[in-house]
């Protein structure tokens, strides 16, 4: 309640900074009150010809394109759905890289516009514009026409209409890429079909702006439900739910099959299926309060009660409650007032209906006290400053102003982070697939295979679990494993852990970027890379000191030369010195000299298994000490990175949500050695002595492993041929509970030779 009452006092303190900069403005508006509502003026406008409020009425449109212009932006997430679209054009599909299929767009009838315009050789950026600016003066015109119908008060022009063209958020979305004003128009254009008698074309409208954002689902279903309800209009809720079968329902069959979801990528990538009241009731806040929308509700309480029986003020009633109530249960957005826009015409009619009801019983005073706190929705506010983000939101317009429209010329990093990848690397015809922050515009511009660190285009970072939440669309994050798993080359995001993360560290163009591996071809063919250490060379410099080594640190370091250099790399020779100085340093390894270096199934080296340790279900238990009980699971803990290499059920001493904290011990069933070697998975904290895997036998330590400060599992080796015959347990500790404090083990096998 604190922390509430601070966000509002907050609120509170910037909205009045913002109006008493919009001093003027608000001056202005309530000069406009005055001449709308004093009675002497008002039945003199009322008696204007019809053609006069058609004129005003475009002025007002006229003014609000221009506002909405000056406001020019583009956003980074509208050049996902370009980059969908343009794959689709050249016969890739739907698709954000070729042969991906993730739904990772949420506005599919916006991506087949988008196609469209491609195809006939314009930019989508400038066309969605375009089309974003005419939704707005459709919706002008269409709000307009719905004011005059909810109550029957004439006006010069309705303060609903007014509100729309002049509101920040709605002129701040006029000219973004992205589809948000074309599909509350699309919204409202249904409500207007359905209420002047003609359900069928309501109904198609509303499918529509459906297909544009599903979450225009839920005004679709509510006004089928206001129809119903109403006995004089009950009839029509068939032919409005047609759209529904006819296109719809096709649609959601082919999208299952060709991308394998329910739901989009984003769906998961914003773990929409949770709660998260906490963020949500933020964004209600900052939207509310900050726009100054808090000030109508007199007015919008005056017209829900008036215009309570008809179709338009009872869905108003039903729908703006649920969709508020779904948005805070989402957790809002990032994008400030972004949900807001299909809700917000409905919210202004029904100020609109309390307005024109006002004045239809000639109480014009109330009407102006109401209507002057209220015209700050009018006004060029905002309480998030430019490249702000407040609890998680931010007024994203000042991320990606459009500077020149003609070449569509964004000021935003990804524009320009795009256009060097292509100069750089696809003209030259080097296409590495690349992990990325911001797979938008670096993605369309680049036309470069993409791996998305945020999950929108990712379903493995989309699907992971997550604990603790944080700002909207930007909690999870790809890690290590899953970066390397997706078959990236370069990566924003470094894959090991330091000291050799800096190893892979390089710049293209000024933009730093990271080496998943040592590809010498792709090394050699990148042009003006910068930073990027020889690793041959290091090699070469490294092999002399690995007899330094202590146990762990040269287990890790061979796991980071395996995978880095040695598994992309034919480098017989250097391969061969770098297993005679491991040896040399640690002469237990002595007999593992030809799977030192190597990974996965080894019965290509004429080994065959022996036993396994696999953790399955079926298998003889291990016996646990105190916390390690809960240390088996076949799923991945939430907040915790993706283990790389598990298989299956395996051994995991991160327990959510105590973290690194629980402490514990598993011990195998004994079993008798018959083979020579021994492998296995390890991940986890490099803490020797408390975060380990140990080899037991007849009781006395002989082997252990920790982990790299990874959650990457690297296969280690173990020569056990001078212990067969003689009884063995395995046994897993974690007795730390600093940093790094878990351990993951999976895939012990026993190997002998083949005879």
């Amino acid at each position: 309640m604190l922390l509430l009452n601070s966000l509002v006092d907050d609120l509170c303190q910037r909205f009045l900074v913002g109006l008493k900069g919009a001093a003027p403005y608000y001056l202005l508006a309530i000069a406009l009150v005055f001449f709308l509502c004093l009675p002497q003026i008002r039945n003199t406008l009322i008696r204007c010809r019809k053609s006069v409020r058609v004129s005003i009425l475009v002025i007002a449109s006229v003014l609000a394109v221009i506002w909405g212009w000056s406001l020019l932006w583009a956003s980074d997430d509208a050049y996902i759905t370009f980059r969908y679209a343009e794959n689709l054009v050249r016969g890739h599909g739907l698709v954000f890289n070729p042969g991906e299929r993730v739904e990772g767009y949420t506005d599919f009838l916006w991506a087949l516009i988008a196609a469209l315009a491609i195809a006939c050789k314009l930019d989508p950026g400038q066309a969605t514009v375009i089309i974003n600016l005419a939704s707005f003066v459709g919706l002008i015109f269409l709000v307009e026409r719905l004011g005059q119908r909810v109550k029957s008060s004439p006006t010069l022009i309705g303060v609903a209409t007014l509100f729309v063209a002049a509101n920040y958020t709605m002129a701040s979305f006029s000219t973004a890429c992205i589809e948000t004003m074309f599909a509350a128009m699309l919204m409202t254009l249904a409500l207007e079909r359905v209420d002047a008698g003609r359900p069928l074309q309501g109904g198609l409208a509303g499918i529509a702006a459906t297909l544009t954002h599903p979450d225009h689902g839920i005004f679709y279903a509510v006004l089928a439900f206001a129809i119903f309800i109403d006995p004089e209009r009950r009839r029509q809720v068939v032919r409005y739910l047609l759209p529904f079968f006819l296109v719809f329902v096709p649609y959601f069959i082919w999208k299952r099959y060709y991308y394998g979801d329910w739901m989009p990528n984003t769906f998961y990538a914003k773990s929409a299926d949770k709660t998260y009241f906490e963020q949500g009731i933020n964004y209600l806040l900052i939207t509310i309060i900050g726009s100054g929308l808090w000030l109508t509700l007199p007015l919008v309480a005056v017209g829900g009660f008036t215009a309570r029986r008809t179709l338009i003020g009872r869905y108003s009633l039903l729908v703006l409650p649920l969709y508020l109530g779904y948005v805070g249960k989402v957790g809002g957005d990032f994008m400030l007032g972004r949900f807001f826009v299909p809700a917000l015409p409905l919210w202004f009619l029904l100020a609109d209906a309390g307005y024109r009801a006002l004045l239809s019983k000639n109480h014009w005073r109330s009407a102006i006290a109401l209507l002057i706190p209220a015209v700050a929705v009018a006004l060029p506010l905002t309480v998030i400053k430019p490249g702000e983000i407040y609890r998680g939101v931010a007024d994203e317009r000042t991320y990606g102003t459009v500077d020149k429209f003609s070449t569509m010329q964004v000021g935003a990093l990804g524009y320009l982070f795009g256009h060097a990848l292509y100069d750089r690397l696809k003209l030259n015809h080097i296409e590495p697939k690349i992990a990325v922050w911001s797979v938008g515009m670096s993605g369309y511009y680049s036309k470069l295979p993409m791996f998305d660190l945020r999950a929108l285009t990712s379903r493995s970072v989309a699907h992971m679990p997550i604990g603790k939440r944080g700002r909207p669309g930007h909690e999870k994050t790809a890690s290590p494993g899953l970066i390397v798993e997706a078959g990236t080359q370069l990566s924003e995001l470094a894959v090991y852990p330091q000291p050799y993360a800096n190893l892979g560290a390089l710049s293209i163009a000024g933009d730093p970027f990271f080496m998943v591996r040592y590809d010498s071809d792709l090394v050699h063919k990148i042009p003006g890379r910068t930073g990027l250490i020889s690793y041959p060379d290091y090699l070469d410099s490294r092999i002399p000191t690995l007899s330094q080594q202590g146990e762990h640190d040269l287990s890790c370091e061979l796991w980071h030369m395996r995978e880095y250099y040695f598994s992309v790399n034919n480098d017989k020779a250097r391969k061969a010195r770098v297993i005679a100085a491991a040896i040399q340093a640690n002469p237990s390894l002595l007999g593992t000299e030809r799977v030192l270096l190597e990974g996965g199934d080894l019965a290509r080296f004429g080994l065959q298994k022996v036993r396994s340790f696999t953790f399955a279900e079926q298998e003889v238990p291990w016996t646990t000490e105190g916390d390690a009980k809960q240390w088996l699971t076949a799923e991945l803990r939430p907040d915790q990175e993706y283990p790389l290499g598990r298989v299956g059920r395996f051994v995991n001493s991160l327990i959510y949500p105590e973290g690194d904290l629980p402490t514990g011990r598993m011990t195998s069933p004994p079993f008798v050695i018959e083979g020579e070697l021994m492998t296995f998975m390890i991940g986890g904290g490099k803490v020797p002595n408390s975060e380990d895997l140990e080899l037991l036998v007849d009781n006395q330590p002989v082997r252990a492993a920790t982990g790299c400060n990874s959650e990457w599992m690297s296969q280690r080796v173990w020569n056990i041929s001078m212990y067969r015959g003689k009884s063995a347990r395995l046994v897993i500790s974690d007795t730390s509970s600093g940093s790094w404090g878990h351990t993951t083990v999976d895939e012990i096998i026993e190997w002998k030779e083949v005879r």
